[in-house]
């Protein structure tokens, strides 16, 4: 029995499934009057499905269930004539689907002449084999892409059907050598590598190749940085294959840059005690390499005062990137006085008039002072050059002018705007003075400017920073390229040929 306080819930959860039922029992006559018997049952069921007893609804489909269920049949059976698989097997399903919940209604009661689910799975093995031969129709005309994708579509209908993967796989590899041929060589590449993820385990050995070839290439056309790449992508599908060639690239990708810098004068080495071209030298050889690729190498300066190559023929420096200090300075930016007003709290005790009591009240009230503020300004003018080792050709030029301000800012005078005291709290009763906390941090301020020596040294790391950003664009410009249209394909070092 329900409780009393669950009648209302229960009843109105009755109320609810009568009305799903009743709604889909009338989608049902609907769909029944248009033709659509299987609709029509599917939604008849779903009634009953709702509410079992539905006395229309149990009437309805047992008018309509043969004639549903051999309309579905037609429909799977017309699709399998057509040899449209696909659809053939989704109605087959929804045969057997559809035979499952008369079943269930107890509906079933008439003679069943198909096995729906068999049905099924024979027009799956069809989609598959259909698509299977399509593919390879495609593979033979050269359309690798379509083909792969005609595999896929069979082991989609059923998983490992016949040699799919195996086909997928030298599809790729074929794709690859058509590719080659082309002269489209980084597209053979991917082709061979997407050959071996599939299990054509040559692929890799081919993908290798070309770029060993590439490599070898572009070293004899003096694109050494990209030759280097390619001989990495070799080396990393075959570790260890390409050490040689690797190594040969990279000595010729690198660019080996001294730096020197000097000074146009002592002049103002003695007007301001400070020498910036040690610390400019050691910073701009310091920053190069983290403005840089991997190729740009600094080199000691020294190396130019040594033999112009070493022993295997190569030059001991490539550019030299030169900086002359043309002028530094420092000098007093000229003091500022400011006159400011600020709002300034105060604790007092006060006295009720009409009680006499005592209480702690706060008083707001303006207050002047003035804000003073001092400055050093160092500057440093630089110009730079790179030019190549062999012949002092300028590649580029660019002078720097940068600087670097030191500032200190503090009150002075700070006083009651109304009284003009600059002792307080002078205002009757008051405990405890509070002012901003800005203007604080100027009282308590120090008032020493920034020392000569870590501006100069802040300026010159400046300097150093923008000259090796700026130098980075030349010692980093390479030779590139167009692949060439054909290539000498060899075996990996010490490795027998990829199959072919």
């Amino acid at each position: 029995m329900v409780p009393s306080r669950l009648l209302p819930m229960a009843l109105a959860l009755v109320w609810l499934v009568g009305c799903a039922a009743q709604k889909a029992y009338k989608e049902g006559m609907d769909l029944q009057a248009a033709g659509k018997l299987p609709a029509a049952a599917a939604k008849y069921l779903d009634a009953l499905d709702s509410k079992p007893t539905h006395p229309e609804a149990l009437v309805a489909l047992a008018g309509v269930a043969e004639e549903a269920w051999k309309a579905k049949l037609a429909q799977a059976a017309d699709a399998e004539g057509r040899n449209d698989y696909t659809t053939a097997r989704d109605k087959y399903q929804e045969l057997a689907r559809l035979q499952e919940r008369l079943d269930q209604h107890g509906f079933l009661d008439f003679p069943v002449t198909v096995d729906a689910l068999a049905k099924a799975k024979e027009m799956e093995e069809g989609a598959a084999e259909r698509a299977y031969l399509l593919a390879e129709k495609q593979r033979g005309s050269g359309q690798y892409e379509n083909a792969i994708a005609g595999y896929r579509e069979a082991q989609g209908f059923v998983p490992g059907f016949r040699d799919t993967q195996a086909r997928i796989a030298s599809a790729y590899i074929e794709w690859g050598t058509a590719e080659a041929a082309a002269g489209r060589w980084r597209s053979a590449t991917q082709k061979y590598q997407d050959g071996a993820a599939a299990g054509a385990v040559e692929g890799t050995t081919r993908s290798a190749e070309v770029y060993l070839a590439l490599g070898r290439w572009n070293v004899t056309n003096g694109a050494c940085r990209q030759a280097v790449r390619d001989l990495k992508e070799a080396d990393r599908l075959v570790p260890g294959s390409v050490r040689a060639d690797l190594a040969q690239a990279s000595s010729c990708a690198e660019t080996r840059v001294a730096v020197v810098v000097d000074r146009a004068s002592s002049r103002d080495v003695a007007v301001t005690g400070y020498d910036p071209t040690p610390r400019l030298d050691a910073a701009i050889a310091e920053r190069i390499p983290g403005a840089t690729s991997d190729f740009v190498v600094v080199v000691d300066d020294h190396a130019l005062q040594g033999p112009p190559k070493d022993d295997k023929g190569r030059l001991a420096v490539d550019r030299i990137v030169g900086a002359r200090a043309l002028r530094w300075d420092v000098v007093a930016v000229p003091r500022t006085t400011t006159e400011r007003r600020t709002t300034a709290e105060a604790d007092a005790t006060c006295v009720d008039p009409n009680t006499q009591a005592r209480t702690t009240c706060t008083h707001s009230f303006e207050m002047v002072y003035t804000e003073v503020t001092e400055a050093r300004l160092a500057s440093l003018s630089v110009t730079a050059n790179i030019v190549t080792f062999t012949d002092s050709k300028i590649l580029a030029s660019r002078t720097f002018d940068l600087g670097a301000r030191g500032d200190v800012t503090w009150v002075e005078n700070l006083r009651d705007a109304t009284t003009g005291e600059s002792t307080w709290p002078t205002r009757s009763g008051a405990t405890a003075v509070r002012i901003p906390a800005h203007v604080q941090e100027m009282l308590d301020a120090p008032r020493t400017v920034t020392a000569d020596s870590v501006l100069f040294t802040e300026v010159t790391d400046d300097t150093a920073d923008a000259v090796a950003a700026w130098a980075a664009t030349t010692l980093d410009a390479e030779t590139t390229l167009t692949d060439p249209t054909t290539l000498k394909i060899q075996p990996l070092p010490g490795l027998p040929a990829a199959p072919r």
